[in-house]
C-alpha cells in the first residue's frame, strides 16, 4: 500500500451466513483529504462496507489496512475512525456541547482544551447557541449537525458517513451536502459516505463506488460515471437516461449503426462488445439531444422525426416528451431560460445526437 493511502481495502468479501456475500471482491483506496462516496439501492453493500472499514466486523476474505497495517485484530475503538449515521445517535441525556465532546473527553483530553475544541466544531457546521440544550429539542438538521461536529471534533483520519441525511425532507438534503463539502475540503479530512441518492453522491464526491448486490459496478469520478457509465444500470442510477431497445447493424471503430425497435436507424459510442445482430440499448441523456421545430432533414443527415408529446415546465428546465419511430417515447430538457422556438405538444419537430453522447449498451 501506498505511504499516501489512508485505508486500503483488497479484495474484500463478506459473507453473514457462509452462502451469500454481501460484499464481493472489493478494492478501495481512500487518500488523505479525499471524499469517496458508496452509491446504491439498499442491500448493496454499502453498510456492510462501512462496518468492515470501523472493526465491527471482520471480512470472510481479503483484508482491510489502516495506515497500512491489518485492521482485524484491532478492537473498533483504537482505531480513532469517526461513524455517523442518520438518526445522529446523539446521547438523550448530555446537552450539544457534551455530546460533540464526547470523543475528546474518552480521550481524556483537558477540560479547557475540550471546550476550544467543541466551539470550533460547532462553529464549523454552522451550529451554535444550542450547546446547552438536549438532542431532543433539536430539529433533525440540528442534531445532524451536532453528530457530524462530534465526528470532527477529534480530527479523525478517516469518517465514515452511513447515509447521515437520510431522514431530513428533500429541501434539507441539498443544503447539508454542500455543507459537507465545503468542511471536507476547507479541512481537508479523508470522507467515506455511503447513500442512495445519486444528487448527493454528485455533490460530495471526489470519486464514486458504484456498488449493487455486493459488487463495485463502476468507480470514478462524478464526470467519469455520468458521461461514460460502464453499463445501462450504472447510466441509470447516475441521472435520467433515455433508453432506446435496438439491434446493432454495424459497427465503425468503438461507433455502433443501431437499427431501433421502432424504426429509426441511429448511431451511438459501444460501451459493450458489440458485433452486428446482437440486441442492444441505446442510452442518451436527456440534456444531450439536440431539438427544433423543423423538418428532420433540414436538422442533418442523421437527425429523427418527431412529435411532441407533451411539455412539462419544472422552473429551472422544461422537460419534453416526444414519439420517433413507431412507439419508442424519449425525454428532451432544456433550460427554461433558453424558451422552445415553435416547440408545441402535437406538433412535428425534429431531433439529433452527437454519437459520441449517445452509448450502446448490451441488454442487461
Amino acid at each position: 500500500m501506498s505511504g499516501s493511502q489512508i485505508a486500503c481495502v483488497q479484495n474484500v468479501a463478506k459473507s453473514y451466513d457462509g452462502l451469500t456475500e454481501a460484499v464481493r471482491g472489493l478494492d478501495l483506496a481512500i487518500a488523505p483529504g479525499e471524499s469517496v462516496v458508496l452509491l446504491g439501492p439498499e442491500g448493496a453493500g454499502k453498510s456492510t462496507i462501512l462496518s468492515l472499514l470501523a472493526g465491527f466486523i471482520a471480512p470472510t476474505h481479503g483484508q482491510i489496512l489502516l495506515h497500512g497495517q491489518p485492521i482485524q485484530r484491532t478492537k473498533p475503538e483504537q482505531l480513532g475512525l469517526a461513524l455517523v449515521v442518520r438518526s445522529g445517535a446523539l446521547f438523550p441525556h448530555l446537552t450539544v456541547a457534551e455530546n460533540v465532546g464526547f470523543p475528546l473527553a474518552a480521550r481524556g483530553t483537558a477540560r479547557a482544551a475540550r471546550g476550544a475544541k467543541v466551539a470550533w466544531a460547532l462553529d464549523l457546521v454552522r451550529l451554535a447557541g444550542v450547546d446547552a440544550h438536549r438532542p431532543a429539542e433539536l430539529s433533525p438538521v440540528q442534531r445532524q449537525k451536532a453528530a457530524l461536529a462530534r465526528a470532527l471534533v477529534a480530527a479523525p483520519p478517516l469518517i465514515l458517513l452511513d447515509e447521515p441525511f437520510g431522514d431530513l425532507e428533500p429541501s434539507e438534503r441539498e443544503g447539508q451536502a454542500l455543507l459537507l463539502r465545503r468542511i471536507q475540503r476547507s479541512e481537508k479530512c479523508a470522507l467515506l459516505h455511503a447513500t442512495r441518492d445519486a444528487a448527493e453522491a454528485m455533490i460530495l464526491a471526489d470519486r464514486i463506488v458504484l456498488l449493487t448486490g455486493g459488487v463495485a459496478r463502476q468507480t470514478g469520478t462524478p464526470a467519469e460515471l455520468y458521461d461514460d457509465p460502464a453499463d445501462l444500470i450504472v447510466a441509470s442510477m447516475l441521472g435520467e437516461n433515455n433508453a432506446l431497445p435496438g439491434r446493432v447493424a454495424a459497427v465503425d471503430e468503438d461507433i455502433a449503426q443501431i437499427r431501433l425497435r421502432a424504426g429509426p436507424i441511429v448511431h451511438a459510442r459501444i460501451a459493450d462488445m458489440l458485433a452486428p445482430g446482437d440486441d442492444c440499448v441505446l442510452g442518451i441523456r436527456p440534456e444531450r439531444i439536440a431539438l427544433a421545430a423543423v423538418e428532420a432533414v433540414q436538422m442533418g443527415a442523421h437527425a429523427l422525426a418527431a412529435v411532441v408529446e407533451d411539455i412539462i415546465y419544472r422552473g429551472d428546465h422544461v422537460r419534453v416528451r416526444l414519439v420517433i419511430g413507431a412507439d419508442a417515447e424519449l425525454i428532451v430538457t432544456r433550460p427554461a431560460a433558453a424558451g422552445l422556438a415553435g416547440i408545441a405538444v402535437g406538433r412535428p419537430a425534429a431531433l439529433a445526437w452527437q454519437p459520441a453522447h449517445a452509448r450502446a449498451f448490451r441488454l442487461p
